[in-house]
């Protein structure tokens, strides 16, 4: 009876053929596992600061509005919201050592120069690796005050967080997210309530102009990750919260 056994050519051809199975499958498992990992970090910085918050307020005997911070000028004002936050979490690095900090990038890497929501930042280095990023100046959290608008949605800081720290590549809707601080809680930029920045206004990955009305590309990304645990806005358009969560 004969025995078979590939050849060497035949071997080398297989080789060949898992090996380019492989580079084309590999690549799209990586970045789905990254945007996984990057789903949970999104998640663990909105409880972090969530409950920061919460003990803030408790400790304060009332919402932000109500501390001492609102009658102060407008960059004392932004150092005291972070004061009165960074009691209450585990950081390494204080506000003093990063008085000037800043959001490079928007959702398609185009770098933000001249947007002062973005710039001259208060950040605290956490002791996991997640930098928090507050607006320096607290009277901006009643810009929304008049307007036509859910009651919830009138009073409104930032918080930015970059959960990989100074990695990059430090871009909004890619590492850095956007959360706001209302009265009594916490909320994701971009929300299904968000009033004004929408999801698919500020969350493009086609977008034509990376600023809108004072608002950047990618602030509005954030609660899309929260409430539909993926980054597909990455990938492709068309995407809604009440149809099309995920790309075709």
């Amino acid at each position: 009876m004969k025995k078979f056994a590939f050849t060497l050519a035949e071997v080398l051809i297989t080789l060949g053929i898992i090996g380019i199975v492989a580079a084309m499958t590999l690549p799209a498992i990586i970045q789905k596992q990254q945007e996984k990992v990057t789903v949970t970090k999104v998640k663990e910085a909105y409880s972090i600061i969530s409950q920061a918050y919460f003990r803030a307020i408790e400790e304060n005997g009332g919402d932000i509005s109500t501390w001492d911070c609102a009658k102060y000028t407008t960059v004392t004002g932004g150092a005291c919201v972070v004061d009165e936050f960074k009691k209450f979490l585990n950081f390494i690095s204080d506000r003093e050592e990063r008085p000037n900090d800043s959001i490079p990038y928007s959702l398609n890497l185009q770098p933000i120069n001249n947007n002062a929501h973005y710039k001259n930042l208060y950040s605290l280095t956490l002791a996991n690796g997640f930098i928090l990023k507050f607006a320096s100046s607290y009277h901006s959290c009643d810009t929304y005050k008049n307007w036509d608008v859910a009651e919830i949605e009138k009073f409104r800081c930032a918080i930015y967080v970059d959960i990989n720290g100074e990695k990059g590549p430090n871009a909004l809707g890619r590492d850095v997210f956007t959360f706001k601080i209302h009265k009594n809680t916490i909320s994701p930029a971009g929300n299904v309530t968000e009033p004004y920045y929408y999801f698919d206004r500020v969350c493009k990955i086609n977008a034509q102009n990376e600023f809108w009305d004072g608002g950047v590309n990618g602030m509005s990304c954030t609660g899309w990750v929260i409430a539909n645990e993926n980054l597909e806005y990455l990938h492709c358009t068309g995407l809604s919260y009440k149809r099309n969560t995920k790309c075709k």
